[in-house]
């Protein structure tokens, strides 16, 4: 289960109830969202399975757009699995060919340590769109030379 806008344990806590033996994971998108994570320090593992990083609404919410760097880096911190999620190969959404900016964001996210993506909605509602994607992906997976994620035919 995919949490959105996690910024206090409560929100947490009804899913958990409801279902007990469930994976979460937060999608952390805002400034009270990254202070929880800060003030529980390595204890959130005891709520979240993991996290994901929710890169355009946390980059909308920052008052320095650099610090987006260094917020990318403290959640993968936090958890070395986690997810990095929005912007992922969106350009072939609406062209055949992957943009050099989104190639350049994936290396940017492999560099530092991510190793799980998550494709956006509008990018997989379209059949072509999601095709090129994964044929992107595959791409960028023969290039670094290991596995990322599961892409897989």
């Amino acid at each position: 289960v995919m949490l959105s806008f996690v910024e206090q344990i409560s929100d947490d806590s009804e899913t958990a109830e409801l279902h007990p033996r469930s994976n979460r994971f937060w999608k952390i998108e805002s400034l009270p969202g990254l202070e929880l994570l800060k003030n529980l320090g390595e204890h959130y593992l005891d709520y979240a399975f993991g996290l994901v990083l929710a890169a355009d609404d946390l980059f909308v919410n920052l008052s320095k757009r650099m610090d987006f760097f260094a917020v990318a880096e403290f959640i993968l911190q936090k958890h070395s699995d986690a997810i990095a999620a929005s912007r992922i190969l969106t350009s072939v959404e609406h062209s055949e060919n992957v943009s050099l900016a989104d190639l350049t964001y994936l290396k940017w996210l492999y560099e530092i340590g991510y190793r799980r993506f998550m494709l956006s909605d509008g990018l997989c509602r379209r059949e072509e769109s999601f095709n090129r994607a994964m044929s992107a992906m595959k791409e960028f997976v023969e290039y670094v030379g290991e596995e990322v994620g599961n892409v897989s035919e």
